[in-house]
């Protein structure tokens, strides 16, 4: 990452302007709890931890690893850490600069592909600390759905025009991912649609849940307005994919 797209990062993310949606973080701490249930004995990173919620609901019989470039984010982090418990460990670095030679289970990824300087390099990233058999999961808005782009377009200029960021979020669309990790050794395990609390996405999911109109919208089509994606893919080895 540049050295002036860092120094944006971090001073947004120093603000921990993010921790304040409850709604978002908590949508998304149920359906990676759904995805990874029942799992033990696992080496886990979490790349972009935050606060650290998403993947602490996982640290009993598990090791964790929660890395992020924000030394206040971390903070938040230690603070839902308890003094002794030895199984978690708390690292402040960028993903794309962190070297280590660790294999892990299970990779989380969830609200970091859109300040990334690079999509695909974080994802190859990834790839690279995983175990064969091992599974990630990304989170990513999908700017090809046009509730994504509007949301995506706006919270841009909401930003700056408050100087909360002055850099824009990474135009991100499903395709594109999947784009990326068809030339990886991947495999896709589910593909998860939600809704995000934003004010402009929340303005067309209410409009569908009026009692006069629910008769015209199918499920399907209400899901279609449902920009923001969480993917789970599993790493196989290249013999496994090749027979695939």
């Amino acid at each position: 990452m540049s050295d002036s797209r860092i120094d944006a990062v971090l001073n947004y993310f120093n603000k921990r302007i993010w921790l304040n949606s409850d709604i978002e973080i908590n949508n998304r701490m149920e359906i990676v709890k759904v995805l990874l249930q029942g799992i033990e004995n696992k080496k886990i990173l979490d790349v972009g931890c935050g606060d650290g919620r998403i993947s602490l609901q996982f640290k009993s019989n598990n090791l964790l690893l929660l890395l992020d470039i924000s030394s206040k984010m971390l903070e938040s982090a230690r603070k839902n850490v308890l003094k002794d418990e030895k199984n978690v460990r708390l690292v402040q670095a960028d993903f794309l600069e962190y070297e280590t030679d660790e294999k892990f289970d299970i990779v989380i990824c969830i609200g970091v592909l859109a300040h990334v300087k690079s999509v695909k390099e974080t994802l190859v990233k990834i790839s690279s600390v995983m175990m064969d058999g091992g599974t990630c999961i990304i989170q990513f808005t999908n700017c090809a759905n046009f509730i994504g782009w509007l949301d995506r377009n706006y919270y841009d200029l909401r930003a700056r025009l408050r100087g909360i960021r002055n850099y824009n979020l990474n135009k991100i669309s499903t395709r594109m991912i999947e784009k990326i990790c068809s030339d990886l050794p991947w495999q896709k395990k589910a593909l998860i649609r939600y809704y995000s609390p934003s004010q402009i996405s929340n303005i067309f999911s209410r409009f569908l849940e009026l009692k006069n109109v629910p008769h015209l919208f199918s499920e399907k089509m209400k899901m279609g307005f449902s920009s923001e994606i969480i993917a789970c893919y599993e790493k196989v080895n290249e013999i496994e994919l090749k027979c695939s």
